[in-house]
């Protein structure tokens, strides 16, 4: 069936929903965890001038044995301008992807738009500001290099040889377009042997040439400071997998419930295998090993599940197509469904459109009193709040630890930064090793509970994200002196209230923590809560 042009109000509609995609992306907060840590380092590079061989961020200055350097650099430099300039290159980043999927799949007609759009409003939860978003743009560049050396043009396949290389210094999983370029290779190799099936004669052609960028574009992926390691990131994460949530498998919930249009996705991918078609009969062997790497991903992780969508949306917009006729008004249906996307964008922000880091996600007040109350010596960290601490404290103070736990930390040091978050025996040990004067936990659940009961350490700071606790007997015993008297970040608020209306022993210091917390974070409902309550203890009437 011959796929028509684009009517020009189907092509205005397509611009201005990619447009609207764009702006409604450059107001998503800053909320990966991951990101200032990045931009730590990055900052560091930049002053330096090069990559150190050991870790700055960090008194455990252990060896980076790998870094994102140039997204690091380059998200710095964004970062200078202001985190709206970091932002709007996250989303410029994400429109190249839905322009490049749209410019794979174009020739399915009307509906390469809607299963484009349809695609990037299943990724939403994962267009961050963060390496990884890169490597879906660049998943989808090396798909369509491929795609054109397959229509006959060869420079674009010679070109992900130094793609490749730029890619491994972006993120670790430039990996993946090893794979595909191999899949692509073996492909080839096996239509010029069998010339028949989905290994058809029409591709046996270049299969010299292919094999030859494959294994130079594996040489180059080597070409960062982790070498032949870089290819074993994967196996370094899965010592973590289990303590971090986007490793996790996917489940039913999270597809249909969490972040549902992923499961609407993989719906409609299924119905396009079961039901469409192409123009040869067969799928090619190399689409059916991309189809199976899809696969892979999708049901591994989360985080791999959008690796999963890029790879196949082509695929799936190409198998539609036959089945939509492209008339004058499904072209402008479908392209008025792109328009859809930037308002779905900003009804899932879950944070709400803004500019900056997410004010929920990040400890920022216990920075802004770690910069006045200036507590000295090591500070032990919650593992994710490391790359903010870094981010806004370094050089003043170093973080015990943060994310970059396979490239830098390493297994033992990380297993020993989680078990110490709720392992008195493991904390103390590490605090003898490390000489920790204070601490910076997160607030919820059961965790850092045994600091909450610890006669050697005392709660300065309280708001509904992070809590800081110091050593009465070191060099903060000042701080310590004007901290918490009676309560603690796991003090449940019934304990306050039980305090305020029978009077119970404690009053004067339940007034003065109410007053402290109120203080320390002035929006908090539980601030506000424990104000009240010290003030009906006391029987304060102002």
């Amino acid at each position: 069936m011959d796929r028509q042009p684009l009517e020009r109000s189907a092509w205005i509609l397509a611009a201005l929903g990619l447009a609207a995609l764009v702006l409604a992306l450059s107001f998503k907060r800053l909320g990966d965890l991951d990101l200032p840590w990045h931009l730590a380092l990055g900052r560091w590079v930049s002053r330096v001038g090069h990559l150190p061989r050991v870790d700055d961020l960090s008194y455990t200055a252990r060896p980076i044995a790998y870094a994102d350097v140039l997204w690091d650099r380059a998200a710095y430099a964004l970062m200078r301008l202001g985190p709206y300039a970091l932002q709007l290159g996250g989303a410029l980043v994400a429109g190249a992807l839905a322009g490049v999927l749209w410019f794979r799949a174009r020739a399915a007609g009307p509906v390469a738009l809607l299963v484009v759009a349809l695609s990037m409003a299943a990724l939403e939860g994962w267009l961050l500001v963060r390496p990884a978003t890169t490597t879906f743009l660049l998943i989808a560049i090396v798909g369509g290099a491929i795609e054109v050396h397959r229509a006959g043009a060869r420079w674009p396949l010679l070109a992900l040889v130094p793609l490749q290389a730029v890619w491994s210094n972006l993120h670790g999983a430039g990996f993946v377009g090893v794979l595909m370029l191999a899949a692509y290779a073996v492909h080839r190799a096996l239509a010029r042997v069998l010339r028949r099936g989905i290994f058809p004669a029409t591709d046996a052609h270049d299969a010299g040439l292919v094999a030859a960028v494959a294994v130079a574009s594996a040489v180059a992926t080597t070409f960062n400071r982790a070498g032949l390691r870089y290819f074993t990131g994967p196996l370094q994460v899965a010592p973590f997998m289990a303590g971090i949530t986007e490793w996790a498998r996917p489940t039913p919930t999270f597809l249909f419930v969490t972040v549902p249009l992923s499961g609407v996705f993989a719906l409609v991918a299924i119905a396009s295998l079961a039901f469409g078609r192409e123009e040869s009969r067969l799928p090619r062997g190399y689409d059916l090993a991309i189809l199976a790497l899809a696969i892979v991903f999708f049901s591994t992780a989360l985080r791999l599940i959008p690796m999963a969508i890029v790879l196949v949306t082509p695929m799936v917009a190409r198998r539609l197509g036959p089945l939509v006729p492209s008339t004058r008004v499904m072209n402008v249906a479908c392209s008025f469904a792109t328009l859809l996307v930037a308002p779905f964008m900003l009804l899932a922000f879950h944070r709400g459109p803004g500019v900056g880091f997410a004010p929920d996600h990040f400890p920022e007040r216990a920075v802004a009193y770690a910069r006045a109350a200036r507590p000295v010596g090591h500070m032990w960290n919650f593992s994710p709040f490391g790359g903010y601490l870094a981010w806004e404290l370094h050089p003043e103070q170093r973080v015990f630890i943060d994310g970059r736990a396979q490239w830098v930390y390493g297994i033992e040091l990380t297993e020993l930064a989680w078990r110490s978050e709720r392992d008195a025996a493991t904390f103390d040990a590490l605090a003898r090793e490390w000489d920790f004067q204070w601490a910076v936990c997160r607030v919820g659940g059961d965790a850092c509970a045994h600091l909450a009961i610890a006669r050697a350490w005392t709660m300065v700071h309280l708001d509904d994200r992070s809590t800081v606790y110091v050593r009465n007997d070191g060099p903060n015993a000042p701080l310590a002196r004007d901290g918490y008297r009676l309560l603690r970040h796991t003090t449940p608020p019934e304990h306050a209230l039980r305090i305020a209306v029978t009077g119970a022993p404690g009053a004067d210091a339940l007034s003065h923590d109410g007053a402290l917390a109120r203080r320390q974070d002035p929006g908090s409902p539980r601030a506000a809560l424990l104000d009240a309550c010290g003030a009906i203890a006391t029987r304060d009437e102002a």
